[in-house]
């Protein structure tokens, strides 16, 4: 190979090298550019969730809120009072209930039981009279049995027995009524004092127990205005009626009665 050849051939040689290293260039060139942007874009998205917490500060910040939270629910719960009243009031009893015994005795069962009604209808009619009518004068069944007394057991009779329950809704002239039914041959053994309306009494006395817990919690908790969570009636035995015996001779003043109703409510306020 000559001078001249030999010299081209070198050129066709630096030219090949150089083509292979632009090529080379270019290509890593390019995956380095490739990889700046990647990198671009995590710094964008970095800048962008600047304001945007961590996931470490992001969950202390949740314990901070949860313990925020929990306090102030141990505060209020701290604050909840609990409170049970109970109100009593006594009223004067406005109606009753004579509870009056018929006996009768003879030897002929026959003139006994006929005495027997003899008197209840003359008490009946004589109550009629007073003003009481015969709706309010339940007459019970009647027994008979053979009576006998003394040490050998001698046969008096035959007794009837004849029981009648009487209304009275005006207890002004009970002392009266009273007197009547033993002039006209019956026997008192009781009375059983009422209220007429007592559903309405007792809410009377609701309205005082819920008052007076009220009163209470205010007072508790120091301020006018409660936050009522719960209010509930709680049931308090209350004897609708008042039972007393009667006597022969009874004073008019032991024939007045009161009857006492309780309520108690329950409160539960912050």
């Amino acid at each position: 190979m000559n001078c001249t050849n030999l010299k081209k051939f070198s050129v066709f040689v630096v030219l090949i090298i150089a083509l292979c290293a632009m090529f080379f260039c270019q290509f890593f060139g390019g995956e380095k550019c490739f990889a700046m942007e990647e990198t671009s874009e995590n710094v964008v998205e970095a800048k962008e969730s600047e304001n945007t917490l961590g996931t470490q500060e992001l969950e202390n910040n949740t314990q901070t809120n949860e313990l925020t939270k929990d306090t102030n629910l141990q505060t209020k719960i701290n604050n909840i009072i609990e409170i049970r009243t109970k109100a009593k009031k006594d009223f004067d009893a406005d109606c009753a209930y004579l509870s009056v015994q018929i006996d009768t005795l003879d030897l002929d069962k026959t003139v006994s039981n006929n005495k027997n009604k003899d008197i209840v209808n003359k008490i009946v009619n004589v109550l009629e009279e007073k003003g009481i009518s015969k709706d309010n004068i339940e007459v019970g069944y009647s027994n008979y049995y053979l009576t006998r007394e003394g040490f050998v057991n001698n046969l008096c009779g035959t007794r009837t027995c004849t029981n009648l329950s009487i209304y009275i809704d005006n207890l002004e002239n009970l002392y009266e009524i009273i007197d009547l039914i033993q002039e006209n041959g019956g026997k008192t053994n009781s009375i059983n004092y009422k209220l007429k309306d007592y559903e309405a009494k007792y809410d009377e006395v609701l309205l005082v127990a819920i008052e007076k817990s009220t009163q209470k919690a205010q007072k508790m908790l120091n301020k006018e205005e409660i936050n009522l969570i719960k209010l509930k009636e709680d049931y308090v035995y209350s004897c609708e009626t008042k039972y007393q015996n009667y006597y022969e001779g009874i004073s008019r003043d032991l024939l007045k009665a009161k009857i006492s109703i309780e309520a108690q409510v329950e409160v539960i306020a912050f």
